[in-house]
């Protein structure tokens, strides 16, 4: 029997984009939502949940992808019933990026909508002065690793205890990892495994929350010390993603046609507003900015060394 994939969504991680793609390619009867925030969602959740109590396997039967936040209260049937456990993680920086701009872009109907008021202030506030640095400090250590913890059952009382060991449970519990910068060759794979139809995945989002960020060296490696099991599970979901890439990529020359084939569709329908020229000159731009931080950085602690000196020589 071909497995069906059960696709736990990591928030801000590409899961919105894929629900919208299974849902045009298959119809809406084929994907079961696992979303609880949301009336429809909410409505067709608990009606797979009132059947999968009574009988598991018809409540599964026409289901070919699960999809949504809150998998945790599918997985029990949807398990039993020859699904497995699929996600993408996403490089913490960009996560951060995404958090920020879905916030600071939202439309402001949408604040009141299920927010509680703690998050309402927020929201509020990086529509001000909030910046991505303020986001950073109010946010929990790995929030990639809580969310994947809580919806695959790792038993961890605080954030501390999300630690290495923690981040190995993780992988070992999925059938599949990728990641968020990897989209189309993860759509290949999993179409190839799940027997899906394969059609380039519409990386034009849904919503216009999407923004330019720059990020100084300086914030990039606050986020990475902060995110740092985040981190290690983004590098360690690269590593495995390309092996099982590679694997299946060796398995016949059909199969690596096919991945030429859909690579050229990938660039024929894939867009983009941005000169080339101009795309170089950004880069330089980045690396000219990158530089000067790390300039400042320096000319600081030079600062503090000399004021040092100052004080043991008066």
């Amino acid at each position: 029997m071909t497995p069906k994939p059960l696709f736990v969504h990591i928030p801000k991680s590409a899961g919105t984009a894929l629900l919208h793609h299974y849902v045009r390619l298959m119809g809406p009867d084929k994907v079961l939502h696992t979303y609880i925030g949301l009336d429809k969602p909410k409505q067709l959740m608990n009606s797979f949940l009132a059947k999968a109590a009574s009988n598991p396997q018809e409540a599964a039967g026409d289901v070919k992808i699960a999809l949504g936040h809150d998998a945790d209260l599918a997985i029990p049937c949807l398990l039993s019933n020859d699904f497995k456990l699929v996600t993408l993680v996403r490089d913490p920086t960009e996560y951060l990026i995404s958090q920020y701009n879905h916030i600071k872009f939202r439309p402001i109907e949408d604040d009141l909508s299920g927010r509680t008021e703690a998050q309402y202030r927020q929201d509020q506030a990086v529509r001000g002065e909030f910046s991505l640095e303020d986001l950073l400090d109010e946010t929990e250590p790995n929030p990639q690793c809580q969310f994947l913890c809580k919806q695959l059952s790792i038993a961890v009382e605080s954030n501390a205890d999300i630690n290495q060991e923690a981040v190995e449970q993780i992988i070992d519990r999925l059938f599949l990892i990728g990641t968020v910068d990897k989209l189309e060759p993860f759509n290949f794979i999993s179409s190839f495994i799940f027997e899906l139809p394969l059609e380039p995945v519409q990386v034009k989002n849904a919503s216009n929350n999407r923004k330019a960020e720059f990020v100084s060296y300086r914030t990039r490696e606050a986020i990475h010390e902060k995110f740092e099991m985040d981190m290690l599970l983004y590098n360690r979901a690269e590593r495995k993603f390309d092996d099982k890439f590679a694997e299946i990529m060796g398995i016949s020359q059909n199969v690596r046609k096919a991945w030429e084939n859909h690579s050229a569709n990938v660039a024929n329908t894939t867009f983009s507003n941005v000169d080339d020229a101009l795309l170089q000159k950004l880069n330089e731009y980045s690396v000219l900015l990158r530089y000067v931080d790390d300039l400042e950085a320096r000319l600081e602690s030079q600062k503090q060394e000399l004021e040092l000196l100052r004080g043991m020589v008066t």
